[in-house]
């Protein structure tokens, strides 16, 4: 834990920014599916989550190169979701 917060920056503020981004995409989400995501919405969710961890820790350590791979990663998985490839 304490490389990861060395790395990274103070795990207990990072979480509090992503678990409240994370909570106005999925209201976001829930409203624009009227409460009843589907699963494809779901996964699309899923990906545009794990993006978002990437986006905050890359706000902490805009020099550590893994966390802009991973968003692209993310955002690709969330793109193809959607598409349905």
């Amino acid at each position: 834990m304490w490389e990861r917060s060395k790395t990274y920056g103070p795990v207990s503020e990072q979480m509090a920014v992503i678990g409240s981004i994370q909570m106005e995409l999925t209201r976001y989400c829930l409203e624009r599916n009227e409460g009843n995501p589907s699963r494809k919405a779901l996964a699309h969710l899923a990906a545009l989550n794990q993006a978002v961890v990437k986006a905050v820790r890359s706000v902490s350590n805009p020099d550590h190169d893994d966390n802009y791979q991973d968003l692209r990663n993310f955002t690709t998985i969330a793109e193809t979701v959607i598409r349905g490839e």
